[in-house]
């Protein structure tokens, strides 16, 4: 199977992930796209992740409507933190069939050579990237093998959702009504 692996702290999942993710399913042939929520990102502050818990918990009631779309907890089971070549060993041993894709954002590519066990990955993985405002694509590294595939710019973010829901304003619109419904029970 063709899956590809969209990563992310999930903090929380909101409609733009969504939207990459069945466009991702839809431009590349994937068979399905795994969400594979990190417990605690290193370029991220844990300081303001939510309990990795309730990130599984909300990008499962975010996906629940898109049979192609999975949840993927492999990393709750790594060091943390976790890179993404340990997941993808893992995940080669436990699926040695899957033919794999790396789903990221443009914004990932100009430092992409720096990521933990770049050439792994490189072997091992297409890299299929959407676009994301404002990115210098001459700063990429050339050995850098990838695929553009022309998924809507949906400028949501984690943080602005985190933002409107600390003003008690609503973010339905944003993430859906079961993960708002979530979202609002664990802030209570």
């Amino acid at each position: 199977m063709k899956i590809g692996l969209y990563f992310g702290s999930f903090n929380p999942p909101h409609l733009g992930h969504v939207v990459v993710a069945q466009y991702a399913l839809e431009l590349l042939n994937l068979d399905e796209v795994w969400f594979v929520v990190s417990p605690n990102n290193p370029h991220k502050d844990p300081a303001v992740l939510m309990d990795v818990v309730h990130r599984v918990n909300m990008t499962a009631l975010a996906l629940h409507d898109y049979p192609h779309f999975k949840v993927e907890t492999t990393e709750l089971e790594l060091p943390v933190p976790s890179y993404t070549f340990q997941t993808l060993m893992k995940l080669q041993v436990e699926y040695p069939k899957n033919d794999w894709h790396l789903i990221i954002g443009e914004d990932n590519l100009p430092r992409f050579h720096e990521w933990r066990e770049v050439e792994y990955l490189k072997r091992n993985l297409a890299i299929c990237v959407y676009p994301r405002l404002g990115v210098d694509l001459t700063l990429v590294d050339p050995s850098i093998p990838y695929q553009m595939f022309n998924a809507p710019r949906v400028e949501i973010s984690s943080t602005e959702v985190r933002k409107r829901l600390s003003e008690g304003k609503p973010v339905d619109f944003l993430v859906g009504k079961d993960v708002a419904e979530y979202l609002t029970s664990i802030k209570s």
